[in-house]
């Protein structure tokens, strides 16, 4: 219970006007110190932790949408899937299943994949997020430059969103 979702607003420059939040996991200690994620995060996975990781961020940022939509706040929230995930048939079910139950129409939710997760392997990485996809939820490369994709190959992906990598931007 200690890891919660910090939430990075996305902005539209064209409309001058937050759109969307990503889920940041975050872990707070009781003694308040923050655990950089780049410490816990390789632990999850070491463990095998990340589909879990994955729905608590999901259930809390269901929580915080359902909220922010009541008032009439109209945002997308962005949750990441671990290359780990991708692989994970029950984790792709379980996210399914959770925006079902939430009750929130499904384009209010994005998943984020970074473009190496999509080369460990494609064809189930590709199964995963086509089934997001038709579920009406949109879908995002994150960190688009590091890796091997070309145009091509990204014309053949469900994709909604496209987010370059800050090397490029800089």
């Amino acid at each position: 219970g200690q890891i919660k979702p910090y939430f990075q607003p996305k902005a539209s420059l064209q409309l001058g006007m937050i759109k969307s939040v990503e889920a940041l996991a975050r872990w707070i200690t009781p003694e308040q110190e923050l655990i950089a994620p780049d410490q816990f995060i390789p632990v999850a996975a070491q463990h095998g932790l990340m589909s879990e990781l994955t729905l608590k961020i999901l259930d809390a940022s269901i929580v915080a949408l359902r909220m922010w939509l009541s008032r009439g706040i109209q945002l997308t929230v962005a949750v990441n899937l671990s290359p780990a995930s991708l692989h994970d048939v029950g984790l792709t079910e379980g996210l399914i299943s959770r925006v079902a139950a939430s009750g929130i129409d499904p384009h209010h939710f994005m998943f984020e994949v970074t473009e190496t997760a999509m080369a460990a392997d494609a064809a189930m990485a590709t199964g995963c997020l086509v089934r997001l996809r038709l579920r009406g939820c949109g879908l995002s490369i994150d960190d688009y430059g590091t890796g091997f994709s070309s145009m091509q190959q990204l014309s053949r992906l469900p994709f909604t969103e496209l987010k370059i990598d800050r090397s490029f931007v800089t």
